[in-house]
């Protein structure tokens, strides 16, 4: 009997560093900068120690009242090893801010990239495929957009505007299926990447490059200084093993191919690979252009390099850019729409600096990037996926051994430098002591002020919101709960 669910290995690997967050960050009470590298920290192990230490529990609320507060400073302190509660430890890509951006993790912290994350990607790029080929879809979509914007309130602020560039319906259901029940993206799936061990991430400082004045320049923050961002990041060269699942049974012209409309897609979805790869170099091609008007040679040396190697992959290998900073265009089919309506739209839209006779700035006009000593630098987000392949044993990276252990056993105290002894807080006389569950509700509601209000910004964006009931489905299919 012939097969007709189809599951073929796929590697994935980082050509560049990728971030794919969480919706989550850690704060100066989660991790400890020693030096070259940060501990983030168990939070559980941490508290609980606390919880035996009476005194020290009194002692590390008092600290969170008061003004910045950092773990490491209490732990200095109190003469408490930090790596006692390390969950797990972080390299550094340049400087670590007062809060990390993390990257979605399982529940027992392997790090994985979702396989929605790349079927979305592919998904995108076989959009571009179909407005690229199709005029009177792209058409369409342009008199859609068009259209919407003129519905918008004025002025228009936030995000709102960013939906009118994202896949339109009347462009998704052209390109694959009227319905969800009817699209022909259900005949693959990607699963997620097998997770590898949280000290496989970086920590990446992130700065932001825009157009200013003809010319481009990091974006500042209130201080004057570039704005800076930390982030938990997949380095490049990270490989990592995935499974593509193929349901032939869905394509036959004759079954269920016919009765749902799939048609010619069919077709058009098996040459995924190659469109992927036409887009990809459209792409880069287009930073390359960028990066070139405003002189920055190094950048355009690192998009050309990646030109040359996307002209010798295989038939089975294709680039994609997704994730974190990977910019607007990557989600977007900006760059086929024509100069009149796109300036009609920008300027519905509020979309940059619009003169009456076009756009006075281009648009996007930052770029995200990874910041490395002596002004050298990279973009985010851009892996290869390689078809029908497996990594060697030797190449898999195992999550069984915590990583707080594998802190503990890879760097022993020398014998000549013994620990200090725990610092000896007094008793508060005065200061009736809670129970101690009430007491491990306090301390961890102190824990989680850097998360929240300690910031003095409650303001969560729909991206991290949506990462965050993603992390959530994780957690319960990790739990063997259903989901409702």
């Amino acid at each position: 009997m012939r097969e007709v669910i189809q599951a073929t290995p796929l590697i994935i690997e980082c050509l560049a560093p990728v971030h794919i967050g969480s919706g989550d960050r850690l704060g100066p009470l989660d991790f400890v900068r020693e030096g070259g590298r940060v501990l983030v920290v168990d939070q559980e192990k941490f508290v609980d120690h606390l919880g035996n230490a009476p005194a020290l529990s009194e002692a590390f609320v008092r600290f969170c009242e008061s003004d910045r507060p950092s773990l490491g400073d209490f732990l200095r302190t109190a003469h408490i090893a930090a790596s006692d509660f390390a969950a797990y430890p972080l390299s550094v890509v340049g400087s670590v801010g007062r809060d990390i951006l993390t990257f979605i993790k399982v529940p027992n912290r392997g790090v994985f990239i979702p396989g929605s994350s790349v079927k979305g990607a592919i998904r995108s790029a076989l959009l571009h495929k179909v407005l690229s080929e199709q005029e009177k879809v792209r058409e369409a979509v342009i008199r859609e957009a068009v259209r919407e914007v003129g519905s918008f309130r004025r002025p228009v602020t936030g995000r709102r505007s960013a939906k009118l560039w994202s896949t339109s319906g009347i462009a998704d259901r052209s390109a694959f299926g009227k319905d969800h029940n009817r699209d022909v993206m259900r005949i693959f799936q990607l699963a997620d990447s097998q997770p590898v061990p949280p000290s496989s991430l970086v920590l990446a400082e992130v700065r932001v490059l825009s157009v200013r004045s003809n010319a481009l320049a990091f974006k500042e923050g209130r201080a004057g200084q570039p704005m800076r961002l930390t982030v938990e990041a997949l380095p490049a060269g990270t490989r990592l093993e995935s499974r593509l699942t193929r349901n032939d049974y869905l394509g036959e012209a004759q079954g269920p191919a016919a009765t749902l409309g799939f048609g010619e897609r069919v077709s058009f979805v098996s040459t995924w690979l190659a469109h992927c790869n036409v887009v990809a170099r459209d792409a880069l091609g287009r930073e390359v252009a960028f990066y070139r008007q405003f002189g920055e040679t190094a950048l355009v040396r690192w998009h050309e390099g990646l030109l040359n190697r996307l002209n010798s992959v295989g038939a089975n290998q294709c680039f994609l850019h997704l994730g974190w900073g990977a910019g607007f265009d990557a989600m977007a089919v900006t760059n086929l729409f024509s100069p009149e309506a796109a300036r009609r739209i920008r300027q519905g839209a509020n979309l940059g600096k619009i003169g009456p006779d076009g756009p006075i700035e281009p648009f996007p006009k930052s770029r995200k990037v990874v910041w490395r000593e002596e002004k050298s630098s990279e973009p985010l987000g851009w892996i290869l996926l390689t078809l029908g392949e497996k990594l060697a044993e030797t190449a898999r990276q195992t999550i069984a051994v915590p990583p707080s252990e594998r802190t503990r056993e890879a760097e022993p105290r020398p014998q000549s430098q013994p620990r200090p002894k725990p610092r000896q807080f007094p008793e508060p006389p005065t200061r009736p002591r809670a129970s101690t569950e009430a007491e491990l509700k306090a301390l961890r509601r102190s824990l989680e002020q850097s998360k929240s209000g300690g910031r003095g910004s409650g303001h969560t964006t729909k991206a991290s919101e949506k990462a965050k009931r993603e992390q959530e489905k994780i957690w319960r299919r990790y739990r063997g709960e259903s989901e409702k």
